[in-house]
């Protein structure tokens, strides 16, 4: 076992309900469902679980794929920044209070806007694929608790987002010229 591996955490089974509101989705080259199902528990996996969502005896995660229309209503409702964006985090585990360990706990959803997405991509020549991991798994880190707020916090979460993707054969998305979130 490497050391990498040793540090993996073991998490609660994981319920992930991915959604798509916007048909671009059906348009890709990979699967965003499927992605969305490797990503997310790797996430987890590699970060430090709130106790509460460790006695859980399920978590849930829902992931809508969604168009920069409802990402920007979104985030001017919730946000008060009337302007699309590429992920929004909504963390519910702040509020749920973990029952007995059958109880499936929801970690909160996570909106992609594909317009934005496809933009970003093509701006910096990156695969879709390869963008929509990453914010997959920044999204994640969100609904953890994990933020960008100051420089340590921000280091913490990017270290965090390019372990995970390196095992994947994606690119530090941070590296000079490749900043995408």
């Amino acid at each position: 076992m490497t050391q990498k591996e040793k540090k993996i955490n073991k998490i609660p089974s994981l319920e992930i309900d991915v959604n798509m509101t916007c048909p671009r989705w059906n348009e890709l080259d990979f699967d965003a469902d499927a992605t969305a199902r490797k990503m997310i528990p790797a996430a987890i996996a590699s970060a430090k679980i709130p106790a509460a969502a460790l006695r859980a005896g399920a978590l849930e995660v829902s992931v809508v794929l969604a168009d920069d229309n409802t990402v920007r209503n979104l985030n001017r409702a919730y946000r008060n920044k009337d302007k699309p964006t590429n992920v929004l985090s909504f963390a519910a585990l702040e509020s749920a209070s973990p029952g007995p360990a059958e109880i499936v706990l929801p970690l909160g959803d996570i909106v992609f806007g594909y317009e934005t997405i496809e933009r970003e991509s093509n701006k910096t020549r990156k695969r879709f694929a390869d963008h929509f991991s990453h914010l997959l798994v920044h999204g994640t880190l969100h609904l953890l608790g994990y933020d960008h707020e100051s420089d340590m916090d921000a280091d913490i979460m990017e270290s965090l987002e390019i372990q995970v993707l390196s095992r994947y054969g994606i690119d530090n998305p941070y590296a000079q010229g490749n900043n995408d979130a």
